[in-house]
């Protein structure tokens, strides 16, 4: 399991006093193990006598240094997957929930254990044709959160401080809150925060497009989509890690969907996409300008949050590599889009 300073520390005692108070005095653990991956929360797989199999997360205890808007992080992921299960979209259930921090000084709650794999696993064991299915499956259940509405744009947790009526205000909030954190834990940006802010006025025209506020998952890599591969055909079964979802611009959800990469290279997702959501995805350029802003922003996470992890070896190397890349790959959308050389 990777070493992280935000994953609380547990033993399956505790463990079990955490399911019995969230599920009552009745409840009965048969087993409970941690779960592999990721570095910010604790999780938990629980058996319990019944028969009934449930995942167990605890947030980390929040006097531990954090990104700014990693604020409440639990409590949208509950909102999220009640959101996305009336919009069909294939999600836990949450079964139980305690954010008094009476219990422990920690968010945490429980939800059902979806089957499957992660497609980062499940990937070598689909065939193309299989994969294909998948991805677009993916395609439908972005199309569907996409069409799910707020009423403001922004993160949901007020104490972040980034709700706002348009787009254009929330995320220059979001921006502006995520640099002042790599200021304050001294890590290193591709180019001067006013720079980058300055990149967010200048595309205004495109932001200013985005009139609803869509349900945006934003961290829909491979590790968080999990795959039935013994179905026939495999199937998608769930989407999970809903975490850091915000209301925003729907195009925002391509950023991880095609995380380093591009999502108009993904023939099978843009066609489930086209399907759910009954027209085509075409791509013009204030639209490019908007989704390079995304990625923007969800590469600069990536090279700020491991200062708070405390995570690193040899994966954390490479994938910071991948990171730097792919903001200067970001970046150079959009200096081209707005008539620009560096």
């Amino acid at each position: 399991m990777p070493k992280s300073r935000t994953r609380i520390r547990l033993d399956p005692g505790e463990v079990t006093e955490l399911v019995r108070a969230a599920l009552g005095s009745g409840a009965r653990v048969a087993s409970a193990r941690p779960l592999h991956g990721g570095t910010f929360n604790a999780c938990w797989k629980v058996a319990l006598e019944d028969g009934h199999a449930l995942v167990l997360k605890v947030a980390p205890p929040p006097e531990l240094v954090l990104l700014h808007y990693e604020q409440d992080l639990l409590r949208t992921e509950v909102d999220f997957y009640a959101r996305a299960a009336k919009a069909g979209v294939p999600v836990p259930a949450v079964v139980g929930a305690d954010f008094s921090r009476r219990v422990i000084g920690s968010d945490y709650f429980l939800m059902t254990c979806i089957p499957g794999l992660p497609l980062t696993r499940a990937r070598r064991r689909l065939s193309r044709q299989a994969l294909r299915g998948v991805r677009t499956e993916l395609g439908r259940c972005a199309a569907r959160l996409a069409a799910v509405r707020g009423d403001h744009h922004g993160y949901s947790a007020a104490p972040v401080g980034t709700r706002a009526a348009t787009w254009r205000a929330a995320f220059g909030a979001m921006l502006a809150i995520l640099l002042r954190d790599a200021e304050r834990l001294g890590v290193a940006l591709p180019r001067p925060a006013a720079g980058l802010m300055e990149l967010v006025e200048a595309c205004a025209p495109a932001l200013d497009a985005v009139a609803a506020p869509s349900l945006v998952h934003f961290d829909l890599w491979d590790g968080n989509i999990l795959v039935d591969v013994a179905a026939d055909p495999p199937r998608l079964t769930g989407l999970v890690d809903g975490e850091r979802a915000f209301w925003g611009d729907p195009l925002a959800e391509f950023a991880s969907l095609a995380l380093f990469g591009e999502i108009d290279r993904d023939a099978a997702f843009l066609q489930g996409y086209a399907e759910a959501a009954g027209r085509p995805l075409a791509f013009d350029a204030p639209e490019r300008q908007r989704i390079a802003l995304a990625q923007l922003y969800l590469y600069l996470i990536m090279r700020v949050e491991p200062a708070t992890r405390g995570s690193g070896g040899l994966l954390g190397f490479v994938i910071q590599r991948l990171v730097s890349r792919s903001l200067r790959r970001a970046l150079r959308h959009l200096d081209a889009s707005l008539g620009r050389r560096r």
